[in-house]
């Protein structure tokens, strides 16, 4: 039986130019751990033949981070050309990008070129993302759609940020609480998968809890690029994702869309 989802987030690397203290991507928690990752495009690649192996439709992709634009762009090119295979199941790439850096004008026109909706969605920081303007322009000269979401100032898309991860440590729900946590969940019930070192993850919290506190729940990824598991092994993971209560659950503060606290976008964290 087919199967589809929503949205698929891909971690290229945690390397970026800023320092945000509410990283939904969780980088400055590898990187207060001391771990550095960079995927390769072969990786990737690899990834998404197995991905459209399992996915009949997969409605968009987001090319995230770290900042995306520090992976490079050749490794870009080759990520959104291999797309490029597989059009009729997908609708959508986005390219996340945090308005400090301008992407490359053979960046833009590969993008421009790619026979299929590809965008860059712009996070707009105020005096943290100088790069806005240019982006607009640059954008605007090779014809690549973008959309930029403000948030500067009292200008706070939605409200602002959410504290998805809290302090990361085991809550010790109750089973109810946990259930709580799961059930009011954007993530889990608007079916945002993480894809990761070769893992397509229920969420961005675990593979967080899994390399940095070494937790271990098998049935919360799919390991894309283990040939030995059968396809339909990793059809019944994907099947219950959205279903399942992660392990990852108990060290999260979840995100509840309609009544979670909002804070201010992109506060920094002290670099020492």
């Amino acid at each position: 039986m087919p199967i589809s989802t929503k949205l698929v987030v891909i971690f290229t690397s945690t390397n970026c130019t800023l320092n945000c203290k509410l990283c939904s991507a969780g980088v400055p928690e590898y990187k207060n751990k001391g771990i550095s990752f960079k995927a390769t495009p072969q990786q990737i690649k690899d990834s998404l033949d197995e991905l459209f192996n399992l996915y009949s439709h997969i409605e968009r992709f987001d090319i995230s981070g770290g900042e995306p634009l520090l992976w490079g762009d050749e490794n870009l090119l080759d990520c959104l050309k291999h797309f490029e295979k597989y059009k009729s199941q997908f609708d959508a790439v986005r390219l996340l990008t945090n308005g400090t850096l301008c992407p490359s004008e053979q960046l833009l026109s590969g993008i421009s070129a790619l026979k299929y909706d590809c965008s860059l969605m712009v996070d707009n920081y105020g005096d943290l993302s100088p790069a806005v303007a240019d982006i607009e322009f640059a954008c605007e000269k090779y014809d690549v759609p973008i959309k930029i979401i403000p948030y500067h100032g009292d200008v706070q898309w939605y409200g602002g940020w959410v504290d998805i991860f809290g302090d990361l440590t085991h809550r010790h729900y109750s089973s109810s609480e946990l259930q709580g946590i799961f059930d009011a969940c954007h993530i889990a019930h608007e079916m945002v998968l993480f894809l990761f070192d070769g893992r397509l993850y229920q969420c961005p919290t675990c593979p967080l809890v899994e390399v940095l506190y070494g937790v271990d729940d098998s049935k919360a990824f799919i390991p894309l690029l283990d040939t030995d598991m059968p396809l339909n092994k990793k059809r019944d993971i994907a099947e219950q994702f959205g279903n399942r209560i992660p392990e990852a659950c108990n060290y999260c503060n979840g995100f509840d869309a309609k009544n979670a606290v909002r804070y201010k976008a992109a506060e920094q964290l002290n670099s020492d």
